[in-house]
């Protein structure tokens, strides 16, 4: 299942050129957004340059996820960056987000230490 999370710190939204309805607590998995986001004609690179890319929209491929690098001209940052995530979702995983930079995690790498405090540790 794909799953749209943002991995820099302070992002937390899409472009709004994207319809999103951050209301519904499925946003992060709606097909109207990933379409949306699959419609537009992204450049394939490895990084994008901040000096001379900045009205560009590029893509990074990874295995199991897409970086992608929205040109923002005359924002605080040449590019908002936000990654759309192939999740197994046949393991227990979670968004875990640190200062506003999120990342997929998987649950199933904890092993329980004491059953009666519901104590876990990581593997």
């Amino acid at each position: 299942m794909k799953v749209i999370i943002f991995p820099s710190y302070g992002t937390s939204r899409l472009p709004s050129c994207f319809k999103v309805d951050y209301s519904d607590s499925n946003w992060r998995f709606s097909e109207s957004v990933l379409s949306q986001i699959e419609s537009i004609k992204w450049n394939m690179v490895y990084t994008p340059n901040t000096k001379t890319d900045r009205n560009k929209h590029f893509c990074i491929p990874k295995d199991e996820y897409i970086t992608y690098y929205y040109s923002t001209p005359g924002g605080p940052t040449p590019f908002n960056v936000f990654m759309v995530f192939d999740v197994n979702i046949k393991r227990p995983w979670c968004i875990e987000e640190y200062d506003g930079a999120e990342s997929i995690h998987y649950l199933d790498d904890y092993v329980c230490l004491n059953k009666e405090y519901n104590y876990f540790k990581r593997k």
